[in-house]
């Protein structure tokens, strides 16, 4: 187990880098359920974020969906690690890990699609 917050990050970077090297979008036994295709689903989050951002500046009632995506997303992550250890103050990592590891199989999945033969 990683033992800093960069590690952890850097960690995820790299199964993500080699999933992505893989090109092994439907992986037999787990269907829809592969890490690439769970990778394409977090990007699909921030895009989606992103242009709630974007149209919000627009029609400004939609800053209070993303205000309450970030919120849910935030509280889900909580909840999750509050769901397997049951302390709160362990529980509190769940929304930084979450984030972390997001942008750390974002950018490892994009270096691995990127790769040059």
């Amino acid at each position: 187990m990683p033992t800093t917050i960069s590690k952890f990050q850097f960690a995820i970077f790299n199964y993500a880098k080699g999933d992505a090297e893989s090109k092994i979008w439907i992986f037999p036994g787990k269907g829809l359920m592969s890490h690439n295709i769970k990778a394409l689903s977090i990007f699909l989050r921030y895009v989606l974020g992103l242009l709630l951002l974007i149209f919000s500046f627009s029609n400004p009632p939609l800053v209070w969906l993303l205000i309450f995506g970030v919120f849910a997303y935030l509280t889900w992550a909580y909840r999750k690690v509050y769901l397997e250890y049951r302390d709160v103050r362990t529980a509190l990592w769940g929304p930084v890990l979450q984030i972390t590891s997001d942008f750390g199989l974002m950018s490892g999945f994009m270096s691995g699609i990127f790769k040059r033969p």
